[in-house]
């Protein structure tokens, strides 16, 4: 045991002495606060700029919400609200269940300011099928009218409202876990 430690300091005072003579060798600096917390934006910013991840099985992670998206921005084409209530019911997509029609906050959640149109920054995030044109469904009721549910056009991101009788696109979100 002695002599593997003996080597070891050996070697490690041999690295240390080839540096100092070859000039390469500077001691540790302390950072100002300022270069430190430069360092930390600059963290920040690399770890955030992964947000969806696509998990290859036909959907797409929110790494900011948990949330986990069908990846098809358009399995049915346009629908009546009921229509796509009973489709997110019934989906079974990634061996998961209880997919369900996401709220008006959270399809507002994936439009990205900056984009034009806005759904590019999706299908550049993996997502296929999105639709710019025409709205998607939501299951927030519109509560001044029980008959109207509140939607979004991907294209600018547009928020809107609507009767639930007339067709729009379904984007199924589950709430993450098992």
């Amino acid at each position: 045991m002695k002599k593997i430690l003996l080597v070891l300091m050996t070697m490690l005072m041999s690295a240390v002495f080839t540096k100092i003579v070859s000039g390469n060798f500077s001691p540790e600096r302390k950072l100002n606060t300022t270069e430190l917390n430069s360092r930390i934006r600059n963290r920040r910013r690399y770890v955030s700029r992964r947000r969806f991840y696509n998990n290859q099985n036909g959907t797409i992670t929110d790494s900011r919400t948990s949330l986990i998206w069908s990846q098809n921005g358009n399995p049915l084409g346009r629908v009546t609200w009921k229509t796509a209530v009973k489709y997110c019911k019934k989906l079974r997509l990634a061996t998961r269940n209880h997919w369900r029609l996401p709220t008006i906050s959270e399809l507002k959640k994936l439009v990205r300011h900056g984009y034009y149109p806005k759904s590019r920054y999706l299908q550049n995030q993996g997502f296929l099928n999105i639709q710019t044109t025409v709205g998607y469904w939501t299951s927030s009721e519109y509560a001044a009218n029980q008959h109207k549910v509140w939607g979004l056009i991907m294209y600018k991101g547009t928020v809107f409202f609507d009767y639930k009788t007339r067709r729009y696109y379904v984007l199924a979100v589950h709430d993450g876990g098992v």
